[in-house]
């Protein structure tokens, strides 16, 4: 799966950060959005304030205050660096030119983020 198709298929939780107004009291303006991502124990995109979702275990929780673009990139990096580190993209488990995708994109996104600093 591409960046570009899970970001078509992933959910997030978005949340509005709100000021109040000093001239007029009372009232309140939204400033910006903060972006939640939750991941469970078998790597699926999960909304844990739902009934469906209450139970599942949490192992990662994502947030960008930036844009629902940088939030999914930081998920989709997660479950990759997680599958990993847990054996997912072995030969016996993963298909080899699917697992070579996907560590081609960690390593690009590790280069474009060490050019950045």
């Amino acid at each position: 799966m591409t960046i570009d198709e899970f970001s078509s298929n992933c959910r997030t939780i978005r949340f509005p950060q709100k000021t109040e107004d000093y001239f007029r009291l009372g009232k309140m303006h939204v400033t910006g959005c903060d972006y939640y991502v939750y991941v469970d124990e078998n790597l699926n995109i999960v909304n844990p304030y739902t009934k469906k979702d209450e139970d599942k275990y949490v192992i990662g929780r994502l947030v960008s205050t930036a844009s629902r673009e940088d939030v999914i990139e930081k998920a989709y990096l997660f479950i990759l660096n997680t599958a990993k580190e847990v054996g997912l993209f072995d030969e016996s488990v993963c298909d080899p030119e699917i697992a070579k995708r996907q560590l081609n994109y960690i390593e690009q996104t590790k280069i474009i983020n060490s050019a950045k600093k």
